[in-house]
């Protein structure tokens, strides 16, 4: 009998630590966030030190802050059939930054700048995330993926945030760039992707890559009225990790939505965006602005 006790415990011990979880760091606005999985004995780390959070079902893969910059990790866990959102959580978060610091050191990717940005991030898990505002979860492990691009029309764009944040296939699998050319396409579209290389994030590839996608450029300043066709559109960049966009609206303010995030047109400061130039973007500078005309772009 208790031979038979000790195999089963040392079979259910072989299960745990042969499944995975996989952890997406909530940071980025346009470029996809990173990713990573845990697996065998750091999986079996993070569920110890996370247990009380899924005991007290304190948290689950919900979007909480809608700012941009570090917003907190999602884990999920296809064994278990579970999404856990950590925020303000501090010793899990460390646990999951310093597996993300060990992947990027084994990558070769770590230098001054990736220094003073994961100092950023902890010195945001040290302060904590504020304007915490739960949105309904989403279905992480059925995607719905629509056959082909839904195009907006070509007039000026109605601020409509229903349209994105009430549907969970469309609010996590568009970023900001669909939401700002207004065409919904399921695979968080990136700048130049049709060409098949890789499109740096900084202001220069990106602008370029812009004007291959269809984007007309119109420089500065903020544009006033509205076009006769299509509606404004402004890219800002975290230059060399990631872009940001807003849209101009019908109403005459602008609206974005921060990667995964829900739409809005508040920035940072929670006061209503009058120019993206203007506004509260954290550390996202203006790289330029454009007409976008949804029927003449091809985004991917």
């Amino acid at each position: 009998m208790r031979l038979s006790i000790l195999l089963s415990l040392l079979a259910l011990c072989a299960t745990v630590l042969s499944q995975k979880s996989l952890v997406v760091m909530d940071i980025f606005s346009g470029v996809p966030n990173p990713r990573w999985h845990l697996e065998g004995q750091e999986r079996a780390r993070f569920m110890t030190i996370a247990s009380s959070l899924y005991k007290n079902n304190q948290f689950s893969c919900e979007q909480y802050s809608s700012g941009f910059g570090y917003k907190g990790f999602r884990v999920y866990d296809s064994e278990m059939k579970q999404c856990l959102y950590v925020v303000n959580a501090k010793d899990v978060e460390s646990f999951l930054l310093e597996k993300y610091i060990t992947l990027i050191k084994s990558e070769n990717q770590v230098d001054k700048d990736s220094a003073n940005f994961i100092n950023q991030i902890k010195n945001v898990i040290a302060g904590g995330v504020h304007d915490l505002e739960p949105h309904a979860s989403n279905n992480i492990f059925e995607d719905i993926i629509i056959d082909k691009p839904i195009k907006g029309p070509d007039n000026v764009t109605v601020y409509s945030p229903d349209k994105w944040n009430s549907d969970p296939d469309a609010m996590r699998l568009n970023n900001d760039y669909n939401y700002g050319a207004d065409i919904r396409t399921d695979t968080f579209a990136q700048f130049g992707r049709r060409k098949g290389t890789y499109i740096a994030p900084n202001c220069a590839a990106l602008y370029d890559a812009a004007i291959f996608d269809g984007l007309q450029p119109i420089g500065f300043p903020c544009p006033e009225g509205q076009p006769k066709l299509g509606h404004y559109f402004a890219l800002l960049t975290l230059e060399g990790r990631d872009f940001a966009i807003f849209r101009k609206d019908l109403e005459g303010t602008w609206s974005g939505k921060k990667g995964t995030s829900p739409v809005s047109d508040l920035d940072d400061s929670k006061q209503k965006i009058i120019c993206p130039d203007k506004a509260d973007t954290g550390d996202y500078k203006m790289c330029g602005y454009f007409i976008a005309v949804p029927s003449k772009m091809n985004i991917q």
